[in-house]
């Protein structure tokens, strides 16, 4: 019966998501009127055209938080995306790193973003993951004061997502859920075979390691199997 209300949930979702792409293809809505749609679609949002839409709803506001926090408390970001070119966004990276916000980031392809730099007051860690399977998730975590935010989307980090396309954009609710997704970002960031380091420089090295191998792809089989396998019963009969 709960798998079920996730299907519904999900053939629910979907029927909006394409209701309101129709109407915004056929519809010539301004930034306000898009906001409202988001709003009635109970968390799903789309936008078309609208820079500061998802940089700031969806990004730019909760990166200020995490700039905003004591830093004495934990303030944390991470994203993984297909590309990280936005100048804007970038830029609010840039401030969160210097404030002391810890960033982690996975990024697969375009990657804009100068990882190294002394004025930073924790590492950045970056990324990109190239394997067998190809890596095409979103998902944005904050850390929001212990209070955890995680996003999963359509859009990338860039000018062509982020102001000529149309995207959606939703907050993940269930906790299992949230908790699933975050699980499979720490195997991905644990990486030491397929990763590579995403330096100034882009020299594409792979992350060495002393400790056993990882590799992500295969760890986050093993975790999503070991999830759902039934219990087998031990011991003669």
């Amino acid at each position: 019966m709960e798998n079920k209300k996730y299907i519904l949930s999900a053939e629910v979702a979907n029927k909006k998501l394409r209701r309101m792409a129709l109407e915004v293809m056929e519809q010539n809505y301004d930034a306000k009127q898009l906001i409202l749609i988001g709003i009635k679609a109970n968390g799903i949002v789309i936008a078309n055209k609208i820079s500061g839409f998802l940089k700031e709803v969806f990004t730019g506001e909760v990166i200020v938080l995490e700039l905003s926090m004591d830093k004495k408390k934990p303030a944390a970001i991470t994203l993984k995306m297909n590309s990280l070119s936005d100048e804007e966004m970038i830029q609010k990276l840039y401030d969160a790193a210097r404030a002391g916000v810890q960033i982690r980031l996975i990024i697969r392809g375009i990657f804009c973003m100068f990882s190294e730099n002394k004025k930073y007051e924790k590492p950045v860690r970056a990324i990109s993951i190239v394997d067998e399977y190809l890596e095409h998730a979103r998902v944005w975590v904050f850390h929001n004061r212990g209070k955890e935010k995680v996003y999963i989307s359509s859009a990338d980090w860039m000018m062509r997502n982020l102001e000529h396309r149309v995207e959606a954009t939703c907050p993940v609710w269930h906790e299992e859920l949230k908790q699933e997704l975050k699980d499979i970002l720490d195997i991905q960031l644990q990486d030491n075979v397929k990763a590579r380091w995403l330096d100034n420089e882009l020299s594409n090295e792979y992350v060495k390691t002393t400790k056993k191998k990882i590799r992500s792809q295969v760890e986050t089989y093993n975790y999503l199997f070991n999830k759902i396998k039934p219990n087998r019963e031990t011991g003669s009969h």
